[in-house]
């Protein structure tokens, strides 16, 4: 994986109007409900947090193998929650 800043977005699926707030250049939508409990936050602090600017992300580009698929790590707090997204699998927490 290489570091490479794509546009990652983060919604809650459980939010009917999070489709018209969802960036347009948003390469990756990656679930709140997914992030949140791992970082110790429910959703909807997880979301205010990112909005705050107090959890960061770190966004690598799969390349040779793993061409296709991204590794996402969020940070809060000295938590942290690795996310692969892939084409066949959709995101998948790696602890």
């Amino acid at each position: 994986m290489t570091p490479d800043q794509p546009a990652v977005g983060v919604d809650q699926a459980s939010d009917a109007a999070s489709e018209d707030r969802r960036s347009e250049d948003a390469q990756l939508i990656i679930d709140a409900d997914l992030i949140a409990p791992r970082l110790g936050l429910a959703s909807d602090a997880f979301m205010a947090a990112i909005r705050r600017g107090i959890v960061y992300q770190r966004t690598e580009r799969g390349i040779d193998d793993d061409v296709g698929r991204y590794r996402v790590t969020f940070l809060y707090r000295g938590r942290r929650c690795r996310v692969i997204v892939s084409p066949e699998a959709g995101a998948v927490v790696q602890d």
